[in-house]
């Protein structure tokens, strides 16, 4: 039984350490890229389980040669608060965890309620957060009185200006 356990406690270890190794690789072949996570957003609501997915939104809109889009590491970060984040004085205890060049931000309000997700309003703010310059900026984008269909919309309308600001957040 012991050798089963640090067997796999060694496979653990040379996976995780396989794991950075890629990590450290892709960014030494890819310099110029920018390795970008999209957090939550901020939702007053979240836990009543009918916001819509901007996260997912925003990271499949903002697909682009010059950036890595990390997939969100559930996981990576169980035990640090990353839910509900509109600043960047809120983003330590990640980035203790995870590396990352920006950090996309937004936040959602419920306009109006109506009990059908399909016709809920929301708003939409976007902020991205350079973190090698330690500074954070509002999108220009800003999504009023929307749906969910919309919203999803308005950021895949929205992408090329998006892609725009991150780039030029640097």
């Amino acid at each position: 039984m012991k050798i089963f356990s640090s067997v796999k406690i060694t496979l653990v270890c040379v996976f995780n350490i396989f794991n950075l190794s890629i990590y450290n690789n892709f960014q030494q072949n890819n310099p110029q890229k920018l390795t970008i996570i999209v957090l939550p957003p901020y939702d007053e609501i979240a836990n009543a389980g009918i916001s819509p997915n901007v996260r997912e939104s925003i990271e499949e809109n903002i697909k682009d040669k010059d950036f890595f889009i990390m997939k969100f590491p559930f996981k990576k970060l169980m035990g640090v608060p990353y839910q509900n984040i509109f600043d960047k004085k809120f983003c330590k205890p990640i980035l203790q965890k995870i590396k990352a060049d920006v950090i996309i931000m937004s936040k959602i309000d419920q306009v109006s309620g109506t009990g059908n997700m399909e016709t809920d309003k929301w708003n939409l703010r976007i902020r991205i957060y350079d973190v090698k310059n330690n500074k954070q900026k509002n999108s220009s984008l800003k999504g009023e009185n929307l749906n969910p269909l919309e919203l999803e919309n308005f950021i895949v309308k929205n992408r090329k200006t998006l892609i725009k600001e991150i780039k030029n957040s640097r």
